[in-house]
């Protein structure tokens, strides 16, 4: 068991991982407790929470954008049908992140995120990454989300990244956003010449890899 003493006197910690997948005890208050935000050196932090079904969109609201050094950000959230809203991807406010190189962000079954978190995301968050040099965000089976959001990602997002390396977008499921689409989204940020992607630009959707 972790707790806020123990995880607060590792202040010198400069990478965490932690996994409390399919945890249904686990609540926003025991997350909160455990002093993340004591942890003011960290580079590397993944967080893993799938079928975590009794948390709520506030359970991150306190703790993420602590970290001025992180450089690798890992969330996953898959399967948590009714925790993740447009909501927690406003309050990650992910842009605090200055010297953050590669975001990996899994949202898979997430139903209630909408083309409107998607923009904030975008807007409020990934597009003041300028160091960004990764980037992997899955939505599938997140229903809600049309095109209007592809355009979100492209033009407050990915258009804003110089240093893009490695680009994988995964939209499994979505049933409102059709290859066609996705396809066109591919053409867009290949005419973007980003000099570092090189064909590390991936797009998944149902068995189709772009």
């Amino acid at each position: 068991y972790l707790n806020y003493t123990k995880i607060s006197h590792l202040n010198s910690l400069t990478a965490l991982y932690l996994s409390f997948d399919r945890c249904q005890g686990i609540t926003d208050k025991g997350i909160q407790s455990l002093g993340l935000d004591h942890l003011k050196l960290l580079t590397t932090l993944h967080l893993h929470f799938d079928q975590c079904q009794n948390l709520t969109d506030q359970v991150l609201s306190q703790n993420v954008f602590q970290f001025q050094f992180l450089q690798t950000l890992h969330l996953r959230f898959r399967g948590c049908f009714n925790v993740v809203t447009d909501q927690l991807l406003k309050d990650l406010r992910i842009g605090s992140l200055t010297s953050l190189n590669a975001l990996y962000l899994f949202f898979d079954g997430c139903k209630q995120i909408t083309n409107k978190g998607i923009k904030t995301l975008c807007s409020n968050g990934i597009q003041s990454l300028k160091l960004l040099r990764t980037l992997h965000l899955s939505f599938g089976l997140c229903h809600s989300l049309t095109k209007k959001g592809l355009k979100s990602l492209f033009n407050q997002g990915i258009k804003h990244l110089d240093l893009l390396s490695n680009i994988h977008l995964c939209f499994i499921a979505c049933d409102q956003i059709s290859e066609t689409q996705l396809s066109f989204l591919k053409k867009k940020i290949q005419s973007l010449n980003l000099p570092y992607l090189q064909g590390h630009l991936k797009i998944n959707t149902n068995n189709t890899l772009f």
